[in-house]
């Protein structure tokens, strides 16, 4: 999931196993100051659970349709950081029986670590190719002005 341009919501992104792609965009986290949501995303070591259809943190974090959509048992959230900078959260969900433990959330962690680069990455490309396209219409405006 990353985080929405006006920075409230983290909004589901593709893939996701069991969840068809049309339909990830409506899986959104509220992120605003004191949701529970909030509070997983500023927890660096992230959250998870085994029990997903009985865990009362699914209905705080408003996951109940995701959970249900991927028939998953265990889910774990690992939040996506650059510097102090959170851009969004990895999940993971298991629709078998197993689950996840401290040992495979340190693994989590460094794959939304990795992913964090990822994503920041592809956000400088984006944003020096938007400059690159505004200043080469400002040197046609310039050539035409002559």
């Amino acid at each position: 999931m990353l985080l929405s341009n006006d920075e409230r919501w983290l909004v589901g992104q593709s893939p996701l196993y069991g969840v068809p792609d049309a339909i990830m965009p409506f899986f959104r986290l509220a992120v605003e100051p004191g949701s529970a949501a909030y509070r997983v995303w500023q927890d660096k070591n992230g959250w998870y659970t085994n029990q997903a259809f009985d865990d009362e943190q699914i209905l705080h974090l408003q996951l109940e349709r995701l959970i249900e959509a991927s028939r998953a048992h265990a889910i774990a959230l690992a939040p996506i950081v650059v510097g102090n900078k959170r851009l969004g959260m990895v999940i993971a969900a298991n629709p078998r029986d197993g689950g996840f433990n401290d040992d495979k959330m340190s693994l989590m962690q460094a794959f939304a670590a990795q992913t964090a680069i990822v994503v920041e990455n592809a956000r400088l490309y984006h944003a020096e190719q938007r400059r690159a396209e505004e200043l080469e219409g400002m040197q046609q405006i310039a050539q035409a002005i002559g």
